[in-house]
């Protein structure tokens, strides 16, 4: 997938030097792409959004964490995670593509639906 500005990503906090704190992700919006660096990582500029506030990186790298680990000063997707109350749907193998697709459009709608009303 490729940056764009205006996205969600996770930023991932450096931590204190001496453990106090360790490395969090926290919520940051991509505010510039400046595309792959030498390491082929793609490279955003990002506003992180703290608990006590916000600041700025302009030039941080992707990192994906399940194969390297989460470094400070990096930058990836936020992992998807179902919540508890997700809907978990098994579909039959022998429907056809459009029998799938269309199961999936009645799903996607009655949850819009469901999203909407909570708003309310």
């Amino acid at each position: 997938m490729k940056p764009s500005v205006g996205r969600i990503v996770h930023y991932v906090s450096y931590g204190t030097p001496a453990g106090e704190y360790g490395k969090e992700c926290r919520a940051a919006i991509v505010t510039q792409v400046n595309g792959p660096g030498a390491d082929e990582h793609e490279r955003v500029g990002v506003a992180v959004l703290n608990p006590s506030g916000m600041f700025f990186h302009d030039d941080l790298p992707e990192l994906d964490p399940a194969a390297h680990g989460y470094r400070g000063g990096t930058w990836h997707w936020p992992e998807r995670e179902p919540s508890g109350d997700a809907p978990k749907v098994q579909v039959s193998a022998d429907l056809s593509p459009q029998q799938v697709k269309q199961i999936t459009g009645m799903i996607q709608a009655s949850l819009l639906q469901q999203a909407k009303r909570s708003r309310r």
